[in-house]
């Protein structure tokens, strides 16, 4: 009782105060196992926690684990967390992180054992209702009926027991309404076949999915699967046969199809984010596909998905290149080819290896009957309609939205309002939209509709708007076709092997229509054949160090050149490339560092006339100089490159001497290239008439390199200047910086393509991971991101208050 007083009491203090009094109970604590728990429970930020625990090495690491997967650095955690499983030093939320990262990587095998130990734990300690839910959470992911069943009973939620039930059917009376129309379907009982149609909900109680567009897509897969329907062959709701019903009348005669001996459909209900269910299951899989959030209750439990469901993939989009596994590749190359809904998706699925193709947008292949609409409320030719339209208001335009009200629906009555809301666009005069899944039905109905959506450079538009007729029509005539193909196979009754090799046959085509594509992208770079590079490279007598800045960051270069100086014996001369300095700015620098040796150069004339183009908002054009050090400096052979926000605390010449072997640049691998491609994007002040450029420049970045490849930060760079002048990379940089707005860290990863000498992360250092008790310590602390150790409000920033100190020690 006191406990929970106390912690009542804690929650509702200031969080600068709440960090105060788990300092304090911290540093107290004479117990090891008191000291553990308050920091792992104190709320207080998991960086200042490891911090704190600088003296106990496995809660160190434990609490580690936690920052890196609060990043989504799901590589590092089971690097941790493995070592400890055997030791009984790992708590439920430990093993959480632990599980949800292999999973995300495809370590399916390695979950096993940290699954059993935190069953246990429940089991053996009296958990609370939430552990039993994320240990349910977790079984499921895994497929373990048994646990899941268990944990769901323990939870005490009425939801979760009656969806763990409906998936491994172990006969709980279903209550939710929502849940009540995926009862009828027998699962492949006696002669059926049991194929399933995507609904969005989760195994935790909330609505996952409130966008109507995800209902027009499935209601388009039903209407393929109209075209076979025969009364009493389709056993489900019968709100739902009423919608298949009346789906097939928007077939002509001519165009229904009968599968042979056509054996009996269950229609199963299966949740795009759980793809699970108790029996063999054909799963036609659309749509977007998520990253892992590495939340227990957000997590889609989708890949990989058991062995008894076998899913059929096109119109798939790729939401987030994170989610691009080696896991997820692996899963989806057992499927291969994939259909893709957009290009982004198929380029970023072919640069990992995958067969893909553009198969296009399932709603584009949308019809209804003919007396579909029925009368129409507004005159012969029904009423003009705005769905999530924020342009100018259009008179006498009724709002629609595609937002669908937060309460759990069933399935069933989910496909009926699609339904309706298709017949009102069906009779429509007009149709003004932001929502795909609106633009499309409408064109493919034949309603006159406008598409005016927030972000014309949105990925998931790339080959489906801006198409002419005959391209669009080609598009519904070959998804049209697959389904057929497809669907006849498996409603009559044909085996797996028969049914995948149907796929490959009708897909393998469009692989090698889209491979030709593909290979007519531009390359960004081009570099020179001849890889022996380094072993004619010069070195310099003195170690050869440059920055580019402007006259914002004048002020702070003498704090790097001090932590240089410092922390070295060697001679060094200074390359300064800067923008907008005077002669007072200079000599302020001289001043501040008397016995540097500093070469001056005036950038303000490279690259005047390019604008901002797509820089992020806390850099300048100055940024870019980096990439004309090339040719700038043509005695010089190799420079180290450095970013005026870190401190330098190791000997920058080993850096310089770093062997660079036949690689034009060394540096810390940070992420994969697809992440910053597709982070930087967003981040880019990019317009509306620079949405084709952008285009333009993600199908040429998808064939820079492998986007599962490594890429690094560009803060710290060693670059071997000769290999780039042979290559001719400061032209390239310049004509792609200019046409296509992006930053030096981006065109710099592309002409580097993965393929880059890598450095030890001492050399590159994230502040927000630094701890001054690091096993290897740090020889570079880089202040990434916005946030600087000079900004005024930077003390109220946990990290930046723990390692503000290493820049003060090198102010004047």
């Amino acid at each position: 009782m006191l406990g929970a007083i106390a912690g009542t009491l804690y929650r509702r203090l200031p969080r600068w105060c709440q960090r105060k009094v788990v300092d304090v109970l911290a540093f107290s604590a004479r117990i090891p196992a008191a000291r553990r728990h308050i920091l792992r429970f104190g709320r207080t930020t998991v960086e200042r926690a490891a911090e704190l625990a600088a003296g106990d090495p496995v809660l160190r690491d434990i609490c580690r684990a936690h920052a890196v997967s609060r990043h989504r650095a799901t590589i590092e955690v089971p690097k941790l967390l493995a070592p400890l499983i055997e030791t009984d030093q790992l708590v439920h939320e430990d093993y959480v992180i632990l599980i949800n990262s292999l999973m995300a990587e495809g370590r399916i095998d390695a979950c096993r054992r940290p699954f059993e130990k935190t069953c246990s734990l429940a089991r053996n300690r009296n958990a609370s209702a939430r552990v039993h839910t994320e240990i349910a959470l977790l079984a499921i992911g895994l497929d373990d009926s048994d646990a899941a069943v268990e944990f769901s009973d323990r939870s005490r939620s009425s939801w979760l027991r009656q969806y763990v039930a409906i998936l491994y059917g172990t006969g709980t009376t279903v209550t939710e309404a929502a849940l009540a129309d995926r009862r009828p379907a027998g699962g492949g009982r006696g002669n059926g076949v049991a194929l399933g149609l995507l609904d969005y909900g989760t195994p935790v109680d909330r609505p996952y999915s409130k966008n109507l567009g995800d209902y027009v897509q499935t209601l388009a897969v039903a209407r393929h699967l109209s075209r076979f329907y025969e009364p009493g062959t389709f056993r489900c709701d019968e709100r739902l046969e009423t919608v298949f019903g009346d789906l097939a009348r928007s077939w002509t005669a001519d165009e229904r199809m009968r599968a042979g001996e056509q054996v009996e459909v269950d229609i199963v209900v299966v949740d795009r984010d759980c793809v699970r269910w108790r029996g063999e299951l054909w799963l036609p899989y659309f749509g977007c596909c998520y990253s892992n959030p590495n939340r227990i209750g957000e997590i889609p439990l989708t890949f990989p998905m058991p062995a008894h469901v076998r899913p059929l993939f096109f119109s798939f989009h790729l939401h987030d290149i994170r989610a691009l596994t080696p896991g997820l590749c692996d899963h989806l190359k057992q499927y291969e080819p994939i259909g893709c809904r957009d290009r982004t998706t198929r380029d970023r699925l072919a640069s990992a290896g995958v067969k893909a193709f553009l198969s296009g947008c399932i709603t584009s292949t949308l019809a209804l009957p003919d007396d579909a609409g029925g009368p129409a409320p507004r005159g012969e030719d029904g009423g003009f309609y705005q769905v999530d339209d924020a342009t100018e208001s259009i008179a006498d335009a009724t709002n629609l939205t595609h937002t669908m009200d937060p309460d759990r629906k069933p399935f069933a009555q989910c496909m009926v309002d699609t339904l309706e809301a298709l017949r009102v666009y069906k009779r429509a005069r007009g149709v003004s939209t932001s929502q795909l899944h609106c633009y499309l039905p409408c064109r493919a109905m034949g309603t006159p509709v406008a598409f005016n959506p927030k972000d014309p450079s949105d990925e998931r538009f790339d080959g489906l708007v801006g198409i002419g007729d005959d391209e669009f029509q080609a598009m519904r005539t070959g998804l049209t076709e697959l389904m057929a193909k497809v669907f006849g196979r498996i409603l009559a009754g044909a085996d797996a092997e028969t049914v995948y090799r149907t796929w490959r046959q009708a897909t393998l085509p469009l692989v090698a229509r889209d491979e030709i594509e593909r290979r007519g992208y531009p390359r960004l770079f081009m570099k020179a054949p001849n890889p022996a590079r380094e072993p004619r490279a010069r070195r310099a007598d003195r170690v050869q160090i440059s920055f580019a800045f402007d006259r914002n960051l004048v002020g702070f270069i003498p704090n790097v050149v001090r932590s240089i100086e410092a922390n070295t014996s060697h001679g060094m001369t200074y390359h300064l490339l800067t923008r907008g300095l005077t002669s007072a700015d200079m000599d302020a620098v001289q001043n501040a560092c008397p016995d540097a040796a500093i070469q001056w150069h005036t950038m303000d004339y490279w690259l005047s006339k390019a604008g901002r183009g797509g820089l992020v908002e806390h850099t300048t054009v100055s940024t870019m100089d980096r990439c004309a050090l090339p040719n700038l400096l043509p005695q010089i052979d190799r420079i180290v490159y450095l970013d005026v926000d870190l401190i330098v605390l190791g000997d920058v010449g080993e850096l310089y001497a770093w062997p660079l072997g036949d690689k034009s640049l060394a540096a810390v691998t940070a992420f994969r290239l697809g992440v910053w491609l597709e982070g930087s994007a967003r981040l880019s002040s990019l317009g509306r008439e620079r949405a084709e450029q952008l285009r333009h420049l993600r199908a040429a970045a998808s064939v820079a390199g492998p986007l599962q490849g490594p890429a690094f930060n560009a803060g710290v760079l060693l670059m071997s200047l000769e290999a780039m002048r042979r290559d001719g990379f400061t032209a390239q940089a310049e004509k792609n910086f200019e046409a296509f707005g992006y930053d030096d860290q981006t065109l710099l990863n592309c002409y580097a393509g993965g393929d880059y000498a890598e450095l030890p992360q001492a050399w590159n250092v994230d502040y927000r991971t630094y701890f001054r008790t690091d096993a290897e310590p740090a020889k570079i602390v880089h202040w990434k991101g916005r946030m600087k150790p000079w900004h005024g409000d930077a003390k109220h920033h946990p990290a930046m208050a723990r390692t503000r100190g290493l820049w003060e020690r090198y102010s004047a």
